[in-house]
């Protein structure tokens, strides 16, 4: 019985340390997922899944920053005052030609760092990571 018992001391560290291990790289691949789901639901014109991927904050600096300020929500400044779907945020759409560089996780705070030198934020919110405001 002695030998079983060791056995399963040694055993336990070693899992433990290979879950630990891993904590980090799936927050990193939970992050890029979340910038994958944005990219695709802005190709799909989506714009309440492009909201719906980002902070209360993000919503707001999606607003402000829009070519309509006056939006009353953020699905409505993606979009012409006609009514009409065609996207009129082409800056957010450029992230589609930047090649992602790097991601620096921080607890729930992460900045994903882009070849041309921009950087995202992003928030974990509930256990889901969203786009935040830049600043």
């Amino acid at each position: 019985m002695r030998p079983r018992a060791t056995a399963q001391r040694v055993a336990v560290p070693i899992v433990l340390a290979a879950a630990f291990a891993g904590c980090g790289t799936s927050e990193k691949e939970r992050v890029r997922a979340t910038i994958a789901a944005d990219l695709r639901a802005q190709e799909r014109e989506d714009w309440n899944a492009v909201c719906d991927l980002r902070t209360a904050a993000g919503r707001r600096e999606l607003v402000r920053t829009s070519l309509r300020p006056d939006a009353k929500t953020c699905a409505e400044a993606w979009t012409l005052p006609t009514g009409d779907n065609e996207p009129i945020l082409s800056f957010e759409l450029k992230s589609a030609e930047r090649r992602l560089a790097d991601i620096d996780v921080d607890k729930n705070v992460a900045s994903a760092r882009y070849d041309d030198g921009f950087v995202q934020r992003l928030r974990k919110v509930r256990g889901r990571w969203l786009i935040d405001a830049d600043a």
